[in-house]
């Protein structure tokens, strides 16, 4: 996470910053838009996943025997996927939690993907025409260790055997502020109330209100409910990271 001015370009030095806070993964589509957008994107990452071995042994079993598969998170797809034979998950029904899942899950090969058009939570996911059209079976909910069990309790009192592998498990990690510092952050991308805690926990005393006074972008009200608790003043809920988006404040910016 080290932020290198000599690596830049002259039109990359110029542009406004915005903090990437999220698990650590999927960096390439993130900066992609945001310097499509006219942003220098610096990734800041709380907390990074690690892989557990035994349940990502026992996931091919699990999936082969579920009638269709639950994805929390795009890091649930990025740990989980690799352990499958594609002949497995291509065709199977796979269920993301919103939009970057499904977007991981495709990139990963599979063509039977089903994600909620109206939000990115369990309660989205719950108001699926897919449960009303398909035979309680047997789900799998492929997620990391701890989260909540909302769509899992929901599920099992509609006739659902639900089974879960909890294939990683987030660890903090140590953040650069030195790197914070030389970049002088306009904004900032925040995917989880998590890591609005983690994010705030670790902010040097004397950066504290820098951080408060950040713009910052989440796709979720509960993220933002978070960062009013931290102190912040200016929170967006947006669907996603997007390069319209960014432009448009790019260029208010710039007024």
């Amino acid at each position: 996470m080290k932020f290198e001015d000599k690596c830049l370009s002259e039109q990359e030095k110029g542009a406004p910053v915005i903090l990437i806070v999220r698990t650590q993964g999927r960096q390439t589509a993130d900066t992609e838009v945001c310097r499509a957008a006219g942003w220098r994107p610096l990734w800041f990452s709380p907390q990074k996943i690690e892989p557990q071995a035994a349940a990502l042994a026992d996931l091919p079993a699990q999936y082969v025997g579920a009638d269709a598969v639950f994805w929390v998170s795009p890091g649930a797809v990025q740990t989980g996927i690799a352990a499958l034979s594609a002949e497995d998950y291509r065709n199977k029904p796979n269920i993301a939690v919103g939009r970057a899942t499904a977007q991981a899950l495709r990139e990963a090969g599979c063509r039977q993907v089903i994600a909620p058009a109206d939000g990115q939570d369990s309660e989205a996911v719950l108001r699926l025409p897919f449960w009303q059209q398909q035979i309680a079976g047997r789900l799998l909910i492929v997620s990391g260790e701890g989260g909540r069990n909302l769509l899992a309790a929901v599920l099992a009192e509609r006739g659902w055997q639900v089974v879960r592998a909890a294939v990683y498990r987030r660890e903090p990690q140590a953040l650069d502020w030195a790197a914070y510092r030389a970049a002088k952050p306009l904004a900032a991308w925040v995917t989880s109330a998590e890591l609005v805690r983690l994010l705030f926990g670790q902010a040097p005393p004397e950066l504290a209100q820098s951080l408060k006074s950040l713009l910052y972008l989440v796709h979720h009200s509960k993220i933002a409910e978070a960062l009013y608790q931290a102190g912040a003043t200016q929170v967006e809920v947006v669907e996603r990271l997007d390069e319209h988006f960014l432009k448009s404040l790019h260029g208010a910016q710039n007024r």
